[in-house]
């Protein structure tokens, strides 16, 4: 019976990926950011950490949301981050970030019947304003710089 069994059984393989941060080109800002809510929806905070293509730290921020989803967590992160980057005069940017949703959103520069409208929308504003800005998805383990800044 064993040898006859032996052939369903397998080892679950398991793959390493070897993940670390991608430098943003020179003159270039690449600003890694997270959100993150204690529920779904519940107390939320975000922030974010700009660096430069040598991996210095130009600037970073947390912020406390207050109440709402993962996702809007993300979008409120993204904002802050994108008024930030505005206000300081920084303008070819690489927003990275582990929401593929959030990505997609500001990608698209809008989604429909959601209570996230208006703050995807303020989002775009400032994307559309004299930025050179790319949108890059990271794996989460690439933004725990954001957990010890």
């Amino acid at each position: 019976m064993e040898t006859c069994l032996s052939g369903l059984y397998h080892e679950p393989r398991m793959q390493v990926i070897l993940v670390g941060w991608d430098p943003p080109l020179e003159n270039w800002i690449k600003f890694n950011i997270d959100g993150c809510s204690k529920g779904n929806p519940g107390s939320a905070a975000g922030g974010g950490v700009f660096r430069d293509y040598r991996g210095r730290c130009v600037v970073g921020f947390m912020c406390n949301i207050g109440y709402c989803s993962a996702i809007g967590a993300e979008l409120w992160a993204a904002f802050h981050g994108l008024t930030i980057a505005w206000n300081k005069g920084l303008r070819k940017l690489v927003l990275a970030m582990d929401s593929t949703l959030a990505l997609y959103w500001l990608s698209k520069r809008s989604i429909c019947n959601s209570h996230l409208s208006n703050l995807v929308h303020s989002c775009s504003a400032i994307l559309s304003y004299e930025l050179d800005a790319k949108l890059v998805h990271v794996h989460r383990e690439k933004g725990t710089e954001l957990l010890i800044a």
